[in-house]
């Protein structure tokens, strides 16, 4: 049990100890609830109560170095003890997705081990003597069978992956780079219809683009000529080529609103387009031809 023992004032004493943590299952974004005792001992003759405020507890992971997670918010905002009392003093530390997805890479599969450096004021009740106190609780472990199965399990964290984005910057593709970035605001706003709309609109500017830059053939379709994008000869693979042109012709296809006709465009719907035409956007911005 990871503790450590402050001396606000001459004979007496305070144990701060680390005691648990758990999922805060009644939050409706991740948290998680961690709990400390603390123990005043005073072996003076008269009876001084000691009061504690102003908590400041910041959380830091351990790997092979420090790593900042968050600050616990604490619920009591003071603790009155008399001596040869203890309490149980609880607290909060709020997470993300994104937090926890960072959490899990700097684990890499082991226990979590962290720390806890806190301070607070302590005031003595007899001459209201109040001095800011400090504590470093350290190696802290949590095994990973309980972080894994009690923990993340409950928080939510195995209902949702969460996906590393690559941003898109290109000058050469800028403009199609915009409707991306706008499909990512109308989906973060729920407008899922207009994401599908901007993804066409992407996906158009990128075929453009890609003829503008030379690779382009022209094919009959329905007795009518096109101008389309010549992929075999961009990637210099006919079956690459080949793969991706069938990719594109299909997203074409599903981000045309008319084609969902008689359904609404939900999430899911906007789910798809959005993942497989940034991707595609990303893809041939790294393939591009020098």
């Amino acid at each position: 049990m990871s503790s450590q023992i402050i001396q606000p004032f001459q004979g007496s004493s305070i144990e701060v100890s680390f005691l648990s943590i758990e999922p805060d299952e009644s939050a409706i974004s991740p948290r998680t609830r961690i709990r400390f005792k603390i123990t005043y001992t005073y072996s003076g003759a008269d009876s001084r109560a000691v009061v504690l405020d102003d908590f400041v507890f910041d959380v830091r992971l351990i790997n092979e170095k420090a790593h900042f997670i968050g600050r616990l918010f604490v619920e009591t905002p003071y603790v009155k003890l008399n001596p040869s009392n203890s309490c149980m003093l609880e607290t909060f530390l709020e997470l993300d997705f994104h937090k926890l997805n960072q959490i899990e890479k700097l684990r890499e599969g082991k226990n979590l081990v962290f720390e806890v450096i806190g301070k607070f004021f302590t005031e003595n009740e007899k001459i209201r003597e109040k001095n800011m106190q400090y504590f470093r609780l350290e190696k802290i472990k949590i095994p990973k069978s309980q972080w894994v199965e009690e923990i993340l399990s409950k928080v939510g964290f195995k209902d949702v992956s969460l996906l590393e984005i690559p941003k898109l910057p290109s000058d050469e593709y800028k403009e199609v780079v915009k409707w991306v970035d706008n499909a990512w605001k109308q989906y973060m706003m729920g407008e899922y219809d207009k994401v599908l709309g901007d993804c066409r609109n992407a996906l158009e500017g990128l075929t453009e683009r890609v003829k503008d830059r030379g690779f382009r053939k022209t094919t009959v379709e329905d007795d009518e000529k096109r101008i389309v994008p010549d992929w075999d000869k961009f990637f210099g693979n006919e079956d690459l080529g080949d793969i991706f042109g069938s990719i594109c012709k299909k997203m074409f296809g599903f981000t045309t609103a008319g084609r969902h006709f008689g359904k609404g465009i939900n999430r899911e719907d906007a789910d798809l387009a959005l993942m497989a035409i940034h991707s595609m956007v990303n893809f041939i911005i790294k393939k591009t031809p020098s």
